[in-house]
């Protein structure tokens, strides 16, 4: 059966200038920007420092004026300077987009009227003492930028949370004692923040991390100085920086998801912190910021479409659905002009499968029927087998004639009459001796690696307890179960590398490795 999917009426783009304040017309003004490094080896790191220039009635000045070099500070430890090569080269300056249709050919940076921002890049490579050299500071290490190593560049862009005269000063941390070094986290990339005031807001400034820490975002104070944070204004903080929104807002300090309604129409200063944790220790953090920007009226949507009612839906970048199982933000959840469309979906599975019923431990040659059993309104079943041949005997039915010995699977991916699938695996044994009882680890299958949100497994024999454990072996969650296969969506957990613990009925324990990336 279909089901009408209700998206809501078009998002009306209007201009940031009724946010607008005068500006200082002698300087050029930031809006944002992040510092971030990657390992090189030994003591090298590639250092990276992006600038956001805010365009709408300020002169280019300060950094963006012709700087083809900047410098850094590096700090240890213990505080103190340290004289290494801290120049960076520009190497690119981008024009972020507004998500407007036909607007970012018409903005402040090249004299139209709707705001624009362009991203200026400069990256250059630091070699670090060694842990020797280091003694005595516990090779810890502090990058920054600013006017200079104490003193922060004037000025960030006006707005309601820490002023218009605030300085800017941003830093980074490395922890430089773990083996391999440390790439700290990369930001997707940046776009001009637009949201609306009468349209809940979700905003994520999403960081990956190459290394597969853990990570942790947490909004922290802008720093207008060294070890300075920023007077914020209106009684705000750097937990609460909207106006209006104090109440209801929210962030996720495990996938750096920030909430929040209001009505009130600002630019506000985030300043988020993302750290990083390899085995239960602090190797890292970087700062990104950003104006946001909060328009008055509605962020309504394009047009009306109907989908079948199937239990998921593919939504293209940058849009978000909603169903009654789970809700999934594919970008960066309800956000921006014109590409926003909230999917109400009111799902009734028509696909129902249940499991595939037959033999899971076989002789070679032998010969055994397979049914897809307890399906809903299926028409198409399209098997697929591994270690065999096979034979049908139903459309929901096969006979199989097993191989040599190993492991063979057998796949269903049943279809119905909306278009809606579902696809069930399972794995089969084919041997002649070996007990599963005695080692079934060694015949449990976990994929698909890498995932992107849901982990299936599929042992032998029933399963009693699911761990997953971070690369430290903490313990993250426990899952319960008494069947033989079972699939986890891991979509509230951060990117990186896991460890899945099984303990089964009979007593053993099997551990697998995953890898969850977004």
């Amino acid at each position: 059966m279909k089901n009408a999917v209700q998206i809501l009426a078009r998002l009306v783009c209007i201009s940031l200038f009724v946010l607008a304040t005068p500006q200082n017309s002698s300087a050029s003004h930031i809006s944002g920007g992040s510092l971030t490094y990657t390992h090189l080896g030994n003591s090298n790191y590639l250092v990276r420092l992006d600038l956001i220039r805010y365009c709408a009635g300020i002169n280019v000045g300060g950094p963006f004026n012709n700087s083809d070099s900047i410098q850094i500070q590096v700090r240890n430890g213990c505080n103190d300077a340290i004289p290494v090569n801290k120049w960076l080269h520009r190497v690119t300056i981008d024009t972020l987009t507004l998500r407007c249709l036909n607007l970012n050919a018409f903005t402040t940076c090249n004299g139209g009227q709707n705001p624009g921002e362009l991203l200026y890049r400069w990256e250059g490579t630091l070699q670090l003492p060694t842990p020797a050299q280091a003694s005595g500071c516990n090779n810890e290490w502090y990058f920054s930028w600013g006017l200079n190593a104490t003193t922060g560049f004037c000025c960030i862009v006006s707005n309601q949370s820490v002023g218009g005269s605030a300085s800017y000063f941003i830093d980074a941390y490395l922890n430089n004692n773990r083996i391999g070094g440390n790439n700290s986290v990369t930001y997707s990339p940046a776009t001009i923040p637009v949201y609306c005031t009468a349209t809940p807001i979700r905003m994520r400034f999403q960081a990956t991390d190459s290394n597969g820490d853990s990570l942790h975002y947490a909004l922290t104070p802008h720093l207008t100085a060294w070890q300075t944070p920023a007077n914020y204004s209106n009684g705000l903080s750097a937990q609460s920086p909207f106006i209006g929104g104090v109440a209801s807002m929210r962030m996720d300090s495990a996938t750096g998801i920030i909430s929040l309604s209001t009505n009130n129409a600002q630019r506000a200063w985030v300043n988020i912190k993302t750290s990083e944790f390899r085995e239960g220790v602090l190797i890292g953090y970087t700062i990104r910021n950003n104006i946001v920007n909060i328009l008055p009226g509605a962020c309504a949507n394009m047009d009306t479409v109907t989908f079948a009612g199937c239990d998921s839906v593919v939504v293209p970048s940058g849009q978000v659905f909603y169903n009654n199982a789970f809700y999934r933000d594919t970008l960066f959840g309800l956000e921006r002009c014109d590409t926003v469309r909230v999917y109400r979906v009111l799902v009734t599975q028509s696909v129902t499968g249940s499991r595939i019923a037959g033999a899971k431990h076989v002789f070679p040659g032998s010969k055994h029927m397979y049914r897809a059993e307890q399906f809903g309104n299926v028409s198409v079943f399209n098997w697929q087998v591994s270690g065999g041949t096979y034979s049908t005997h139903a459309s929901n039915e096969i006979e199989v004639d097993w191989g040599v010995a190993g492991i063979g699977t057998i796949t269903v991916n049943c279809i119905d009459g909306n278009g809606c699938e579902r696809t069930l695996t399972d794995t089969v044994l084919i041997n002649n001796s070996v007990s599963v009882a005695e080692h079934p680890g060694k015949f449990t299958v976990v994929y698909p690696q890498p995932a992107a949100q849901f982990i299936n497994i599929n042992a032998l024999v029933e399963m009693q307890l699911i761990e997953l454990r971070d690369l430290s072996g903490k313990l993250i969650q426990a899952f319960e179960t008494n069947e033989s296969r079972s699939s986890l969506d891991l979509s509230a957990f951060a990117a990186g590398t896991y460890f899945l613990r099984i303990q089964y009925k009979e007593g053993s324990w099997s551990t697998h490795r995953i890898l969850l990336q977004r």
